[in-house]
């Protein structure tokens, strides 16, 4: 059940399964052609879920592995095993693998004259996963989700500085505190708390300035795209195929209607996404005369 609930329902690694293979599922302790196919390939009809990647003529493109149930091993693997077969990644699977990855990211917030301007700057860096506009007193600040096995803290400090992005570094912990005392040292101040939100107009401004607000993006997808739509590059490579298709319809019944979807707005937890975009496209069906 559980590998049903989180691997088998994250939006992105239902995508790529449908989108990058051709996918297969045999069952357990069932008679006939699940059978002989369990035999063919070694699994006991006791198991777990296990995944299996094959090429053409049923070889194992990667060993065999078990016990991977979790939302972020699936991503990993899947990453894993384009990669071994000599595949481009698509963007969006290299999104849910850095995303599912940590189960505790690490995070860092930074002032500057414009939180808007700092999420595009910061959220287009390797390593970061998320951004947030916010506040803290009375100051603009993005806080900044990000990995650290790919960017370091004090790597991270050393971007926001170059970029503009860290008039004040609130530093979280003793750690923080004495890498920017380091290098920023009239700039710090240590907080024990997160940021006031901002409005919800002011987080990711130049993508929810854009019809793509209406697109359920995984966090980390909003953050990449709304850096991207702020430096001037096109989006859509960080879209999945169904995201991008649903875009397609969204941008086509917005420009019919632009107050369609007024009443719209992105959910913020993936387990809604199913929900929200039957809704969508109920409303989109009927304005575009599906």
């Amino acid at each position: 059940m559980r590998f049903g609930q989180e691997p088998l329902s994250h939006p992105l690694l239902i995508d790529a399964i449908e989108n990058e293979f051709i996918p297969v599922a045999v069952h357990n302790n069932r008679e006939g052609a699940d059978a002989e196919i369990l035999e063919r390939f070694g699994e006991p009809a006791w198991n777990n879920p296990v995944i299996r990647f094959l090429d053409g003529e049923g070889k194992d493109i990667v060993p065999r592995r078990d016990r991977i149930w979790s939302a972020g091993g699936v991503a990993a693997r899947l990453e894993e095993v384009l990669l071994a077969s000599g595949r481009d990644l698509p963007p969006y699977v290299r999104i849910a693998a850095r995303e599912l990855s940590l189960e505790k990211p690490d995070l860092a917030t930074f002032a500057m004259h414009c939180f808007w301007e700092g999420e595009v700057r910061l959220g287009g860096l390797d390593g970061v996963l998320n951004t947030r506009a916010g506040w803290i007193d009375k100051f603009e600040v993005v806080e900044v989700t990000f990995d650290a096995s790919r960017i370091s803290y004090e790597n991270l400090l050393e971007r926001a500085l170059e970029l503009g992005c860290a008039s004040k570094v609130f530093a979280h912990g003793e750690s923080q505190i004495a890498i920017a005392r380091a290098i920023a040292p009239d700039r710090v101040i240590p907080i024990a708390s997160p940021a006031a939100n901002a409005k919800k107009s002011d987080d990711k401004h130049g993508l929810n300035s854009t019809w793509l607000r209406f697109v359920p993006l995984t966090p980390m997808q909003a953050t990449k795209i709304n850096a991207a739509l702020g430096n001037g590059q096109s989006p859509s490579h960080l879209l999945s195929p169904r995201q991008r298709r649903l875009a397609a319809r969204i941008e086509a019944a917005i420009k019919k209607d632009a107050h369609l979807l007024d009443r719209f707005e992105r959910p913020g937890s993936i387990d809604d996404f199913v929900e929200y975009e039957k809704k969508l496209l109920a409303v989109l069906a009927a304005a575009i005369g599906e």
